[in-house]
Formats: C-alpha cells, sequence, structure tokens
C-alpha cells in the first residue's frame, strides 16, 4: 500500500505547505517531496578485446525464439514496499504495460496458461513470506539480502522457476521505474546464472531508472527520510536509487554508471523507453524535476531522460547480427510522465515490437546542405543552429490501435531534438540518427515526420541566442515509407538534405 492510503488522492498546495512546515521542512523541498510521497511508486577495465567473430556465433546459435522465450515484468518503486509483508515470487498480473503488450503481441498472459513457453506474467518482489519452491540455500540467500539485491535474487529465482515450469528456453525483462535497477543489476551481476548461461533474451524498459535517479541524490535523502522515519517506513530503496550506490553496486563491469560496457548485454536485445512529459497528473501536473532546478532538462517529472538508457557501449557489449554489425540499445521517445508511460499505446506497442520482432530500422540524416541560413544581420550571430525534429508511427499499429500513436517523437517542445551548426553554403555528412528501434516481423512500412529547423532559442541545447527570434522551418519529410534500405532527399530554397533508411536483421 502506498501512500495514498494516508493521503488525499490530490494534495492542495496549503495542506502540503502547512503539514511540512509542522515537521519542519524547508519551504522549497515541501511540495516536491510530498508529491513523491503521494504516488505509488516511482515506479576500469579497458575495451574489451574479444574476438567480434566468436561473439557473433555465440548469439546466433542462442537466437532468442519468442515462441520459447517467457517475458517477466518487473514493477517500480513503492514508498512502503520495503515494509511489506505479503509473499514474494508468485504470479502477478503486471497491469497496463503486460495488458498492452498483450494486445500488441499476441503472447498469452501466465496466470491462464502457466506451461506456455511464450507466456507474458509479472511477480512480486516485495513481502517477507517466501514462495514454496525456494530451497533452503534459496531462503538463506534472500532473508540475508535487502533492498535491490534483494529483489533481483527473488526476480531471478521466479525466472528460473518459469523457466522449468513452462519448458522455456529462455526469459525476457520488461520493467518500470526502480524495476528496471533490479533488472540492470540482475543482468550485471549475472543473478542465477541468467545472463552467463544465455538464458536472458531481451529486456525493455519503461521510464526505467537505469542509471539511477537524481531524485534519490537531492539533499541525499535527508527530507524524506524524516518522513519515512515518522511513519516507520524502510527507505532502503531511495538509497540503492542514488547514483553513487549504482556506480558502485550496479555497473561493477567498469563502474561507468550512464555506460552499458559488461559483455552480458552482448547478450541481449534492449530497448529503452524513454518519458518525457515533466509534468506529473497526479501531483496536481507539478513539473517536480523542474522545480529542483532540472528545467532545462528533459525529464518525467521523476527521473531524467538522461538517467533512463544506457549510454556508451564497447563492441563486445553490442548485439552481434549475421550481417556483421554490432548494433548498440535502442530507445524512443514517448510524451507521458512517469505515472502513465506504462499506459501509453506507443510505448506498449515497441515494447511488443522489441519482444517479439527480427529486424530493426534505423533512419539517419546522411547528408545536409545549408543554403539559406536565416540568420538576421542584426540580431543573430552566425554559425546557425539547426535542430532536426522528428515524429514516427507505425502503419502496422494503427491497424490494432485506430489513434495511430506516435512510436517515437523527439523534439525541441520535448526537450530531446538534436542540434548542430552550420555556415551557410556548407555540407556535412552529420550521420545523425534520428530514429533506430525494433519493428514487428509482419510491418512492411513506417511513416516519418522530420523537419530541420533553424533556431536562435533552445535552452535544453544551451541555445539562448535570441529569445525574441522565431524558429524556422527549412525543410521538412513527410511520407511513409517501405521497410527496406534507401535514400530520400529533400531540396527546398533553404536547405537540401538526404535521410537514409537502414533495414537490419538481427538474427
Amino acid at each position: 500500500m502506498s501512500l495514498l492510503a494516508h493521503f488525499p488522492r490530490r494534495i492542495s498546495r496549503r495542506s502540503a505547505f502547512s503539514l511540512a512546515a509542522r515537521l519542519g521542512f524547508p519551504a522549497g523541498l515541501a511540495l516536491g517531496w510530498l508529491a513523491c510521497l503521494a504516488l505509488p511508486g516511482c515506479g576500469g577495465p579497458t575495451e574489451d578485446a574479444a574476438d567480434p567473430t566468436s561473439a557473433r556465433s555465440a548469439a546466433l546459435l542462442a537466437a532468442p525464439d519468442p515462441a520459447k522465450t517467457v517475458t517477466i515484468h518487473v514493477h517500480g518503486w513503492n514508498l512502503s514496499g520495503a515494509s511489506k509483508t505479503g509473499t514474494v515470487g508468485d504470479d502477478r498480473g503486471g497491469g497496463d504495460a503486460v495488458d498492452g503488450i498483450m494486445r500488441f503481441s499476441g503472447l498469452p498472459h501466465g496466470q491462464k496458461s502457466p506451461t506456455a513457453t511464450n507466456q507474458i506474467i509479472a511477480t512480486e518482489y516485495y513481502g517477507s513470506t517466501l514462495p514454496s519452491y525456494y530451497t533452503a540455500a534459496d531462503r538463506a540467500e534472500v532473508m540475508a539480502l535487502k533492498g535491490v539485491p534483494r529483489y533481483a535474487a527473488i526476480v531471478g529465482k521466479y525466472a528460473r522457476y518459469v523457466l522449468a515450469r513452462s519448458g522455456a528456453e529462455g526469459v525476457n525483462l520488461t520493467c518500470h521505474s526502480m524495476g528496471c535497477l533490479i533488472s540492470r543489476y540482475l543482468i550485471e551481476n549475472d543473478v542465477e546464472h541468467l545472463a552467463s548461461d544465455g538464458k536472458l533474451r531481451r529486456w525493455v524498459s519503461f521510464a526505467g531508472v537505469v542509471g539511477g535517479a537524481k531524485l534519490a541524490d537531492i539533499d541525499k535523502g535527508r527530507w524524506l527520510d524524516a518522513w519515512a522515519k515518522l511513519l516507520g517506513l524502510d527507505l532502503i530503496d531511495v538509497e540503492h536509487m542514488n547514483r553513487d550506490w549504482v556506480e558502485k553496486n550496479v555497473a561493477v563491469y567498469d563502474h561507468q554508471r550512464p555506460d552499458g560496457n559488461n559483455p552480458l548485454f552482448g547478450k541481449l536485445l534492449v530497448h529503452h523507453i524513454v518519458s518525457t512529459n515533466p509534468k506529473i497528473d497526479r501531483a496536481l501536473s507539478m513539473p517536480l524535476m523542474d522545480l529542483f532546478g532540472y528545467g532545462g532538462a528533459a525529464n518525467d517529472g521523476i527521473v531524467l531522460a538522461e538517467e533512463m538508457y544506457l549510454h556508451e557501449q564497447q563492441p563486445s557489449a553490442r548485439w552481434p547480427t549475421p550481417s556483421g554489425a554490432l548494433l548498440p540499445v535502442t530507445r524512443s521517445h514517448h510524451f507521458a510522465d512517469h505515472f502513465t508511460i506504462s499506459e501509453q499505446s506507443s510505448a506498449q506497442a515497441i515494447a511488443a515490437a522489441n519482444l517479439v520482432g527480427s529486424r530493426r530500422v534505423r533512419v539517419s540524416l546522411s547528408s545536409v546542405t545549408l543554403l539559406h541560413d536565416k540568420e538576421h544581420r542584426f540580431f543573430d550571430t552566425a554559425p546557425a543552429e539547426i535542430t532536426v525534429e522528428s515524429k514516427v508511427r507505425y502503419p502496422y499499429v494503427a491497424a490494432i490501435d485506430p489513434t495511430n500513436p506516435l512510436i517515437s517523437e523527439t523534439t525541441m517542445e520535448r526537450r530531446v531534438a538534436p542540434v548542430f551548426r552550420m555556415a551557410q553554403g556548407e555540407t556535412k555528412s552529420p550521420s545523425l540518427l534520428l530514429f533506430d528501434g525494433p519493428v514487428f516481423d509482419a510491418q512492411t512500412s513506417i511513416a516519418l515526420d522530420i523537419r530541420l529547423a533553424e533556431t536562435d532559442f533552445y535552452p535544453a541545447a544551451g541555445i539562448n541566442e535570441n529569445a525574441l527570434s522565431p524558429t524556422e522551418t527549412l525543410g521538412s519529410f513527410t511520407q511513409e515509407v517501405p521497410l527496406r534500405g534507401g535514400d530520400y532527399t529533400v531540396s527546398t530554397a533553404d536547405v537540401r538534405f538526404t535521410l537514409r533508411v537502414a533495414v537490419e536483421s538481427l538474427y
């Protein structure tokens, strides 16, 4: 049970400040921490020199057959979770994320089909009652652990249990919020030897605390800790979402917290779903992270976008394809806050594609010539700042969901549009990746809406040249294109650019 049992569904600002004042909270932190409390859950080594040919061969031998792979969903943080006493490691429904993935993938639910080799199911890691399938050694191991290591052990043992009862060959993980930190810990620390045994096949994160959470670092949890002690709650989860803890205990291969250099990642197909609405609907549309001073950074009200995905990966940590390519993890951007991302059909659809698809599509800006820079001679300064906004839809998904949701949206408004600088008359080959994501096997096309514009004011990218100067479109491309390799060139009076579409078979 969350603190919603103790507080009304929506908290008035007056009540928030009044209660905080009685507890000695600074006014500037009161409203922000109360928003967190009222919500149910938030949710070294040098480059590896392994032989890429050997890595590729091993991956192809363990091609992730969706028909023989179970999927387990790992839920997010709950403020009172570490103090719960219920049963862990049992079958659970999984909520919106699981329901949506089933809708787009056709996977059966494990509660109805517990022996299905392609079932999707969820489990519980909060509680003190251990399941009957545990051995004495399992019980002793779990009882000796706390926080994320404990939760990862519970999820890992549950995965082994579901593999045994179903006869499946592998396991996928999907997760939300802190559940993704648990998932990363499980992978990097090789819990239950699932990763090293080649049992882990795919990983999808929804607004994941993949690289820790800055929110858990603010004031080192001092004010939140005061609330926890007052209510008799255990806040070890907040301690474990702290970036320093993640760097030391989760990113164990090289302690590079933002990156995914562990070779164990090279055995997984990974997709990160990034949420970008900073206003939390359940908390009076409060832009919590913006209030804490992160208004210039993309975030979903709880987690910074940069914390939701693995950044750099060395070659041995990338997925090897039959063509010899070594592919990094993929990600998509969705306009939702931290608590509504799992409800979004766009996120559910691309999660399903990553779980059952055998291809991915990459869209990049391969070349651009700036013919007219749109810079005002008196008020602006050359070179021009060029932003690239992109929106992607899947016609295949539109046939299932008539709302035709945006599968990914990278725009200035969402604070995630890439930017580069060019002089008038200059030609560049930026090879800028605009979209990289999984597609369904039956899918034949994608719909692209790409816009190049010149801007003089984009604080999220550090551009503050002229706040009064409007962003001006240079050229755009709006078209449904087939899922095969090809170049598409746009020419206007201001710009000439070429988009490159590439489709890669993963195994």
